[in-house]
């Protein structure tokens, strides 16, 4: 079985940055936000950042954890 990363541990004395690190590093494939236009890069940051923030990994089941996390404690609107 994998092991989570740290960043998922509900115990973890990491920071944002050091969270961000550990899921850049252990998700190597996924899409930088550096490499897209601002806008674009700004969304994918917001929600690599909501990974580390509320524990979650990339699998599906925390995938679906996060996004109504995300809706609820942001001021996104549809506009």
């Amino acid at each position: 079985m994998k092991k989570r990363p740290n960043y998922t541990n509900k115990n973890s004395t990491q920071t944002v940055k050091e969270g961000l690190e550990e899921y850049y590093k252990i998700n190597y494939d996924l899409t930088n936000p550096n490499t897209q236009p601002d806008d674009f890069g700004k969304i994918l940051l917001a929600h690599d950042v909501g990974h580390i923030i509320y524990g979650c990994d990339i699998d599906m089941y925390d995938e679906l954890k996060l996004l109504p996390l995300s809706w609820w404690t942001s001021e996104c609107t549809f506009q």
